[in-house]
């Protein structure tokens, strides 16, 4: 009995160590090979659920293949999933908040019915998704499988707000990763300058392309991003801001302005902020040369404050009381830049403004008096 336990020991670390998950894992792809329907579908479940790097290269090739409009082929992975989730309400993405664990009915909710961020999430109407911002986490921190998993469901759903993380992921699996070059080729090909710039050019190109010209760095394609970056629709204006912003240079810089002569709302706020921290110069001439579209009049005139003009002053005054949260910043402003030519809308200011808002606007005013006048 004694003389057989060593046999007892080495047969227990087989099918518990990495020797039986590798006999498994080939079990599994032979069954592959030979077994339809559902069976096959388990088989794949079990591989991509036991990080085999050889089985998601075929479930990542099925998801290239799928077109999600349709049912997924019988005996693949996402058909398993379907199956196994058809009577159930469909996972909400906005509030997941739990752990990706691989490839799941989340990723079919995602893949079936894309809700994904804008090039600038922070200036997206539509709420950020709890499933896609732990996709963005696994791609820069997770394991080898689960990073190539959730690269494929972002790259499938072309969020444009992590093309910089997709492309590092992309080649960091290609070079550490060789069993899973089959698919990993197909997003290559994708980040090909030739293939961005075709598709740049095309009447209504995708975020994700836009913001992928971008991390690119494809200088000749400056021009056409300036101009998607005064596109009436705003995700492809905040994509070719977006985009813009990785070029250096008054080229770039002028083709940014683009956003601040032909968009409104946070495409013009964005935009302007941009070239505050990148060029304040030319954003000083553009502000002083261009008026804002009616709602962005307020941060024209916030802009044009933080940049020390005094042709701040009328346009402040003027739009005080639509704004809240920006107000105190503004009466500072006014306190600073305010001069005699300016001495009738100051003292008319407690007028102009909203009732919560007047005692603040007295101060302005008596500050304002108390100046020593010029000589």
């Amino acid at each position: 009995m004694l003389a057989a336990l060593p046999a007892l020991v080495v047969l227990a670390l087989f099918v518990t160590g990495p020797v039986w998950e590798r006999f498994q894992e080939e079990v599994k792809l032979r069954t592959l090979a030979e077994a339809h329907g559902a069976e096959r579908a388990r088989a794949l479940v079990w591989l991509v659920e036991h990080r085999s790097l050889r089985g998601i290269a075929i479930v990542l090739d099925e998801m290239g293949n799928w077109d999600t409009r349709d049912r997924p082929p019988e005996g693949s992975f996402f058909s398993h999933y379907l199956d196994r989730n058809s009577l159930r309400s469909p996972p909400d993405i906005h509030s997941f908040d739990g752990e990706f664990r691989g490839m799941d009915a989340l990723t079919l909710a995602l893949l079936r019915a894309p809700c994904i961020q804008s090039a600038i999430p922070s200036a997206s109407g539509i709420p950020v998704t709890g499933y896609e911002r732990e996709l963005e986490r696994v791609l820069r921190e997770g394991g080898a499988a689960l990073r190539a998993q959730a690269l494929w469901v972002l790259f499938r759903v072309k969020a444009p707000s992590s093309v910089e993380a997709q492309r590092d992921a992309l080649e960091d699996l290609r070079r550490a990763c060789p069993a899973l070059e089959r698919p990993l080729s197909r997003i290559a090909r994708a980040f090909e300058p030739e293939e961005v710039l075709r598709v740049l050019h095309e009447r209504s190109p995708d975020p994700w392309v836009i913001c992928a010209a971008g991390v690119l760095g494809l200088r000749e394609a400056l021009r056409r991003l300036g101009h998607l970056s005064g596109s009436i629709d705003r995700d492809t204006a905040l994509a070719g801001l977006r985009a813009l912003d990785y070029f250096q240079g008054r080229e770039a810089d002028v083709e940014l302005a683009r956003c601040l002569l032909y968009w409104g709302h946070d495409v013009y706020r964005l935009a302007g902020e941009a070239l505050f921290r990148r060029n304040p110069e030319l954003l000083l001439e553009v502000l002083s040369r261009e008026e804002a579209p009616e709602p962005c009049r307020w941060w024209q005139g916030l802009m044009l404050a933080r940049l020390g003009s005094v042709e701040a002053v009328p346009v402040l005054v003027s739009e005080l009381s639509k704004v809240s949260d920006l107000a105190p910043e503004m009466f500072q402003h006014l306190e600073v830049l305010a001069r005699p030519e300016h001495r009738e809308i100051i003292l008319e200011l407690p007028e102009r403004v909203r009732p919560d808002q007047r005692r603040r606007a007295e101060e302005v005013v008596r500050s304002y008096l108390a100046r020593p006048r010029p000589p």
